[in-house]
């Protein structure tokens, strides 16, 4: 719950794509983390874990030690990340985790997840009557507004990277611009 609330997600957004999206290390790592270093100043072996196969038992961690268990844990992270079926729009912008430097802002963690003002998302909710786009080429999901779509223009000549300054303001002010025809488009329905 707490990756949600730092990064501003909807609850729909599952957790690795979560932890991609927010760069925060997912929580069985950090335990795991945690346990080991335990392991390694006690001497005590931990059964199941093969990440501890050459590392000296019985003597206080230092900051190498730490740090390539770091490595080996971003590798696992990684390699769960390469094979996870859920966050395909988000799999699209981060290839690798812990690769962007984009700041995870309320408009932003949209952008990045596919979750929240697209009307493809709203429609899974139950908040739309339709999934599709209102320039009429297909339904409105984060993908086709900031690749496709005509009704958004000041797009990026080059492909969307999360890493560039210009394409990060174009995906939050568009789904800044999308919140402000929601809300009107509510404030016109409830004024009749």
């Amino acid at each position: 719950m707490m990756i949600l609330c730092y990064g501003r997600l909807y609850r729909t957004v599952s957790y690795l794509p979560a932890t991609v999206i927010c760069g925060w290390l997912p929580m069985k790592y950090s335990i795991t983390i945690r346990a080991m270093m335990v392991s390694i100043e006690k001497s005590v072996t931990l059964h199941s874990e093969n990440l501890l196969l050459n590392w000296p038992m019985g003597k206080k961690h230092d900051e190498a030690l730490m740090e390539d268990l770091r490595t080996q844990l971003i590798k696992e992270w990684q390699k769960e990340w390469d094979i996870f079926q859920k966050g395909q729009w988000t799999k699209k912008l981060i290839k690798k985790v812990r690769e962007h430097n984009a700041e995870v802002s309320f408009w932003m963690a949209q952008a990045l997840s596919g979750h929240g003002v697209f009307a493809e998302y709203l429609y899974r909710m139950k908040r739309r009557e339709t999934p599709m786009c209102s320039c009429g080429d297909g339904e409105e999901t984060a993908e086709h507004v900031f690749t496709e779509c005509r009704l958004f223009p000041g797009r990026p000549n080059s492909p969307l990277d999360v890493n560039s300054s210009e394409a990060r303001l174009y995906m939050v002010e568009t789904v800044k611009s999308m919140w402000q025809k929601e809300h009107d488009a509510n404030k016109r329905t409830r004024a009749s």
